[in-house]
């Protein structure tokens, strides 16, 4: 089985920014990319704070059940 990856967009982006390394990295991973709130036009009422954003992650891996997971991004 393979080990799982998210991949973040940075700011200003979307998931789409990270698509062109999934192809690369999907031989050795299980690769996942969300959209982070606030971003890709998506008004968020939560305050856009490092402490949201954590959580929004934390929240994908418990919905995807993901358990272990390694994170990309920048």
């Amino acid at each position: 089985m393979k080990e799982n990856i998210i991949l973040l967009h940075g700011a200003l982006g979307s998931q789409q920014q990270m698509q062109a390394l999934a192809p690369l990295l999907s031989p050795h991973f299980a690769v996942h990319s969300l959209n982070i709130l606030g971003h890709v036009g998506d008004p968020s009422e939560t305050h856009f704070t490092m402490k949201a954003l954590a959580q929004q992650v934390k929240t994908f891996i418990e919905e995807k059940q993901l358990g272990r997971t390694h994170i990309f991004g920048y």
